[in-house]
């Protein structure tokens, strides 16, 4: 047969395409209208609110107040605090505790490296506070004293006194050096403890080949609170010391006389500031007078080489207290006998 030419002719393509709808025809693009008349709005962007910031902020107040006081609970709580005993407990029992002492027999372990054989010639100089005071004491009587002494030949002196100073280093004692003995001085220092209170002194001549004068002198606490309470109930009527933050110290047991006057005694008791365990002076007396009334009055303050001034003496009480007693007038320097008022 001849071939008809009428019919159409197919590529292999559109033999494997057959029975397959067309692919449809692109679009042409949408064009951009512009409206110009209803443009395009932003985003809204967020408001600031103060007071909705308020609510948050005080939000997280309130939580974090609420979390501190769950903390302080638990923390205050009876078991926290059981821990807290028991940890302390604990650490205290790891800490040694010094042994109770004696001055006696503070005396008697030195004794071992020390030979004295006297007794102590001068009082321990240092200001105490016995407890439960808010005033310092001295004691300067020499009889309490519990204590060892003795000549050292100057050549073996230092070595005498290193082997006083261990002794007592190991029975713990603090040391407080008030004179170091250097070039041929004196040597003085105060060793003490809650218990006991001493003093190491040696006295150097100025033959320096002469021996030293060493001694040990101590005292319990037990005789700085027994001189103390007589020391009480007068300087609880001590203006200055109730007045002032100084701090003041209070030597021996107060000194009592009657008055030339009926129902009237007078009191005195030497007195001193006291810095750096030092008490600062020697010669001032705090005078104290009881009326018939029995109660104690503190007077003024005095150097123990001079009479007060006349013009203290400046009410009919204290005149009648101290009646013909010498005064000193300020002006001359001029003695004086003071007048008691005249009776009614």
């Amino acid at each position: 047969m001849h071939p008809n030419h009428d019919q159409p002719t197919y590529s292999d393509n559109d033999i494997q395409n057959a029975g397959q709808p067309p692919e449809p025809k692109p679009l042409a693009p949408t064009p951009v209208v512009h409206d110009y008349l209803h443009p395009i709005q932003d985003k809204p962007k967020h408001a600031y609110h103060p007071k909705r910031m308020m609510i948050v902020l005080s939000s997280i107040v309130a939580v974090s107040l609420i979390a501190v006081a769950i903390m302080l609970i638990y923390a205050l709580s009876p078991t926290q605090q059981n821990k807290k005993t028991n940890g302390s407990d604990q650490s205290n029992k790891s800490t040694p505790q010094k042994d109770a002492l004696t001055a006696k027999q503070t005396v008697k372990n030195v004794a071992v490296y020390f030979k004295g054989q006297e007794k102590p010639k001068s009082p321990i100089t240092r200001p105490v506070m016995a407890p439960g005071k808010a005033f310092y004491t001295v004691i300067p009587d020499v009889p309490p004293l519990v204590g060892i002494a003795g000549p050292v030949s100057a050549d073996k002196s230092d070595m005498q006194l290193e082997s006083i100073l261990k002794a007592m280093d190991y029975d713990k004692f603090a040391k407080k050096v008030r004179e170091d003995g250097a070039n041929n001085t004196n040597y003085l220092a105060d060793l003490t403890r809650d218990d006991v209170i001493c003093q190491v002194q040696v006295i150097k001549q100025k033959d320096v080949n002469a021996e030293h004068w060493t001694e040990l002198r101590c005292l319990d606490m037990g005789t700085y609170a027994e001189y103390a309470e007589t020391q009480q109930p007068l300087a609880a009527l001590y203006t200055p010391l109730t007045a002032s933050s100084v701090q003041y110290g209070f030597v021996g047991k107060p000194m009592t006389k009657p008055s030339q006057t009926d129902g009237y005694t007078h009191a005195e008791l030497p007195v001193s500031t006291v810095i750096d365990n030092t008490m600062t002076s020697s010669n001032r007396l705090a005078l104290f007078y009881q009326s018939p009334d029995k109660l104690w009055r503190y007077f003024t303050d005095r150097d123990s080489n001079l009479t007060v001034e006349c013009e203290q003496y400046d009410t009919p009480n204290l005149k009648t207290a101290y009646a013909n007693e010498t005064c000193r007038r300020v002006k001359t320097g001029a003695s004086e006998t003071i007048i008691p008022p005249k009776k009614r």
